[in-house]
């Protein structure tokens, strides 16, 4: 896997710097402000190849440039595509030195390298470069700082993978600290109970698990597109519990449901694909 990895960071930042190195014919502009806009279009209409293309014609040293690295190395990893997330986030790994703290490079590369190793099932990895963020934040910024949110989720999320059930709600009520400090917060009341129900699941407390899937259900609203995400989630665990327990039909009827909700997402062809088998198993 580090081969691998190696691999790509090479190419990728060959790649990179290739205005440089061809006899130095081509001298790269600067990236300012203004070069945003037309970026963050590219991440929007998911023009990923094109985004990183416009990317490779500047030259940059603020941190808003390596930032929009981030984002589409992070646009990278929701799209499954791990070799062009990995290669770009180990590239800014190396870039986070070059700022005084705080700022927000280091913090957010770790969060995603974090995901990285995640959604490759190497959990310590993923947990080392959790608690990266969680430290750099609880110490240069605040323990409360909402950015915290989605680190102690996951971090939350790895132990209890990791059958560690001490850690996994501990981190939970830190999460949950934060949304209590929140307003119009439902969307995130109702991911810290799923993420409950997730660890109860886990630890063969089914019961439990079912009853905090329903209530995070019930506090989203099935007319609003920004709670179309978390009902598609929230289908999805239930429905992988159901199925687990043997109750088929009421399995299918929750993956019929969580396939209404990614439609109106967007998601990626691999979260589709895997929606699309759960339900013929079922």
């Amino acid at each position: 896997m580090y081969k691998k990895i190696g691999l790509f960071v090479l190419v990728f930042v060959g790649t990179l710097f290739n205005g440089w190195t061809q006899g130095n014919k081509a001298v790269k502009p600067e990236f300012l402000s203004k070069n945003h806009e037309q970026f963050n279009g590219f991440i929007e209409r998911k023009s990923l190849d094109s985004a990183y293309r416009y990317l490779n014609i500047y030259s940059g040293s603020s941190i808003e440039y390596f930032l929009c690295w981030k984002s589409l190395s992070y646009a990278y990893w929701k799209k499954s595509e791990l070799g062009n997330s990995s290669s770009i986030a180990f590239w800014l790994e190396g870039k986070t030195k070059q700022f005084k703290n705080p700022n927000e490079l280091y913090p957010q590369i770790h969060h995603l390298i974090g995901n990285i190793y995640f959604k490759q099932n190497i959990l310590d990895s993923a947990i080392v470069n959790y608690k990266r963020t969680v430290s750099y934040r609880e110490k240069y910024i605040h323990i409360h700082d909402t950015m915290l949110l989605d680190t102690y989720q996951n971090i939350s999320q790895v132990y209890s993978f990791s059958s560690d059930s001490a850690n996994a709600f501990k981190y939970l009520e830190k999460a949950k600290d934060i949304v209590y400090l929140q307003s119009n917060n439902l969307s995130q009341i109702a991911s810290i109970q799923g993420r409950y129900a997730d660890s109860y699941s886990r630890l063969g407390y089914y019961e439990l698990a079912e009853k905090y899937y329903e209530e995070a259900i019930n506090l989203l609203n099935p007319n609003k597109l920004d709670h179309a995400n978390g009902l598609y989630q929230l289908y999805m665990q239930k429905g992988r519990l159901s199925y687990y327990l043997g109750k088929f039909s009421e399995s299918i009827d929750l993956f019929s449901k969580a396939l209404v909700y990614f439609k109106q997402t967007k998601g990626s062809p691999f979260d589709f694909a895997n929606l699309i088998e759960q339900l013929a198993d079922a």
